[in-house]
């Protein structure tokens, strides 16, 4: 038989499935309540004719992620301006 047959005909196993979706459920859940109440969200657009530059850099990037690296570029201004 196949995964999706033994789907819906084995009470157990959609049962299990079911659970499965709960708890991924409350997790998204967890994370957008989380998200909400302690982060912001900033976004840029970037022109492919003029900003090519900063996009092949961000598009270079090995393990460090894109906002990291933004947030490393940014602290590093605030410092060499005095700001903290």
């Amino acid at each position: 038989m196949n995964d999706g047959f033994l789907l819906l005909i084995d009470p157990v196993v959609r049962d299990a499935r079911s659970l499965i979706n709960k708890e991924e459920s409350n997790n998204i859940d967890y994370i957008t309540r989380y998200q909400k109440a302690n982060t912001i969200q900033v976004n840029v657009r970037l022109s492919k004719k003029y900003d090519a530059d900063i996009i092949e850099c961000l598009n270079s990037l090995d393990n460090k992620g894109k906002a990291t690296y933004i947030k490393e570029l940014i602290r590093k201004d605030m410092r060499s301006k005095g700001i903290q």
